[in-house]
């Protein structure tokens, strides 16, 4: 549902990412029961898009978009328990945020095409869907995402520009490379489509 939220408000890819991080965060401490959980996601994309974006969402969008589930008075609720939750801590960096600069850097370094660049961000957006990604640092996910993507496309896997660029190796990038490899394979038959 977050993912159809932000195509049909055309919304940031940051915001996409930082929704998944309030998410995580908030549900680290609250304990929220399945009925409930649509509630969250569409009280932290509020959040998100009001952080992120120029022109949200609005509240009466988010009821309607959630099928009438939850009033407007729902959302407003939840949208203050997730900030103080979060303490009103907002500003994180998320995987999404270095993707320009690893990916500007790939494609000055190793002569590709533009087929980096959108293979990098839909691998950074796998990455979401996988819990287990929460312990890899946002950079390690998107250098890894970009090493990843040259490697399909059988272009230079590293170069010393990325290198430098990233602040990783190839061997330091190897665990979470292949972290993101086995979700890309399976992606096509994953349940979270």
């Amino acid at each position: 549902m977050i993912v159809q939220v932000g195509e049909e408000y055309k919304l940031q890819a940051e915001t996409l990412h930082l929704c998944v991080n309030y998410i995580d965060r908030f549900l680290a401490h609250v304990p929220v029961s399945r009925s409930k959980l649509q509630l969250v996601g569409v009280g932290c994309m509020l959040v998100a898009s009001k952080y992120e974006d120029v022109s949200p969402p609005t509240v009466e969008d988010l009821v309607y978009i959630s099928d009438n589930t939850y009033t407007r008075e729902d959302i407003l609720k939840m949208e203050g328990m997730i900030l103080q939750r979060l303490q009103f801590n907002l500003s994180v960096v998320t995987s999404v945020a270095f993707l320009p600069n690893f990916t500007r850097v790939a494609m000055s370094s190793c002569g590709c095409d533009g087929m980096v660049v959108p293979l990098a961000y839909y691998l950074v957006e796998l990455s979401l869907l996988s819990y287990g990604f929460v312990k890899w640092r946002p950079s390690e996910v998107s250098a890894s995402a970009v090493r990843l993507a040259l490697h399909t496309l059988r272009l230079p896997a590293w170069t010393p520009q990325l290198e430098q660029a990233t602040g990783y190796c190839a061997a330091d990038l190897t665990a979470c490379v292949s972290d993101l490899y086995i979700i890309f394979a399976g992606a096509e038959t994953s349940q979270l489509q």
